[in-house]
């Protein structure tokens, strides 16, 4: 039996997220495999199939009840409203949900839990929200090298050096580039693409002041702004994914592919790392991402690590 909530409900959930609102799409790419192990680290979730009593009365949101044990004081309705779960949640104790007793017709209806990936980060959300709000980091590129709250350079690096790690929403404004940088297939094929993007770019009697990557000697941040900033002054987002895209056709599906993302008017860039682990087609990175990213803009939440480097747990198409 499946219950789908009333387009209030899902308006509610838009109004709770805040400008967060979008988590509620499908996501255009969500690494499952980190999604889950994360979801496991922070929350250890305790699930289980259930079976209650169903009243003719019973109002809908009751309807979607669950068991989770979460190892903290939590508030469970806050938490668990993500998900559209009415349940209270205290330490390590089970929620659920019955119907009236009074209610004169019911029956008994076994609930089995809807598990997938973006339900995961939903609740991680929502955990981070309440719980972590310190850990909970946006950033709008190109205008903001820094994410906020934390803007000064300590406070972010102190919060990198404890556990957890940072949950950083992006908002990637139209016309930023994003540049497909190194991938590999799932057979471990290895493509420096960001190389290739490069000699489109420039002619060969231009090739000569094409940039070169800085060497490990002079690998400074300097350097490297200097050469991210010269690559998007000639950017061209159809070159970007037809070099993405030839990657995959002659190597085969992804198991990861990095980007780098303007995220500064000086150069500053983000380094953003993606799993697809052979799961998503080429064009769900080449077009749909690098392409009408580029286009129309698109969003992303992920962990971040030391330098600017964020591990992508999903991608959201504007």
């Amino acid at each position: 039996m499946e219950k789908s909530q009333t387009p209030e409900e899902i308006e509610a959930r838009k109004k709770q997220l805040g400008h967060l609102w979008w988590l509620i799409d499908a996501p255009l790419f969500i690494d499952t495999d980190l999604t889950t192990r994360f979801h496991d680290a922070i929350i250890h979730p305790d699930w289980k199939v259930t079976t209650k009593e169903k009243s003719a009365s019973i109002n809908r949101s009751q309807e979607a009840a669950a068991e989770m044990t979460i190892g903290v004081e939590a508030k469970g309705p806050t938490l668990l409203s993500f998900l559209g779960i009415d349940a209270k949640v205290s330490g390590s104790a089970k929620g659920g949900i019955k119907a009236n007793s009074d209610k004169a017709r019911a029956n008994q209806v076994a609930f089995e839990k809807i598990d997938n990936a973006e339900r995961k980060l939903l609740e991680i959300v929502g955990f981070y929200l309440e719980q972590l709000p310190g850990k909970v980091l946006t950033a709008n590129f190109p205008n903001e090298s820094s994410p906020k709250p934390l803007e000064r350079i300590e406070e972010l690096n102190q919060s990198l050096r404890n556990a957890p790690r940072p949950l950083i929403f992006i908002d990637i404004h139209p016309k930023t580039p994003i540049i497909p940088t190194v991938s590999e297939s799932i057979d471990g094929k290895f493509t420096l693409i960001f190389d290739n993007i490069s000699k489109h770019l420039w002619a060969k009697e231009e090739q000569k002041d094409a940039p070169t990557y800085p060497s490990d000697k002079n690998n400074t941040a300097d350097n490297r702004q200097e050469y991210w900033t010269k690559m998007s002054t000639r950017y061209d987002s159809r070159v970007a994914m037809m070099e993405l895209e030839h990657a995959g056709q002659q190597f085969g599906r992804f198991d990861w592919v990095d980007f780098r993302v303007m995220a500064g008017n000086n150069g500053e860039t983000y380094h953003l790392h993606c799993c697809p682990k052979g799961a998503y087609s080429t064009g769900t990175f080449g077009y749909n991402f690098v392409r009408r990213g580029f286009n129309h803009g698109t969003r992303i939440v992920g962990t971040l690590r030391e330098g600017n480097a964020v591990n992508v747990l999903a991608i959201y198409e504007r």
